[in-house]
């Protein structure tokens, strides 16, 4: 679906491009959607490392991951 929103004419979607490689790595199953738009989004605008609380995300290029209270 998020493939034929990129492609569909009928929507003009900010940073469609990064957008289409979000969901190309969706595809694969290794984060959320939402995790790889911020990072993907980070990266582009160099503001990188991206500090996460998301143990899921930290695996992710340019990534940090900040520590859990209780940790």
């Amino acid at each position: 679906m998020l493939d034929e929103l990129v492609a569909a004419e009928e929507f003009v979607l900010e940073a469609a491009g990064g957008v289409a490689g979000t969901a190309g790595s969706y595809h694969q199953g290794r984060s959320d959607f939402f995790d790889l738009m911020v990072s993907g989004a980070a990266r582009r605008s160099r503001a990188l490392p991206l500090y996460t609380f998301d143990r899921r995300a930290d695996w992710l290029e340019g990534a940090e991951l900040v520590g859990h209270p209780g940790d």
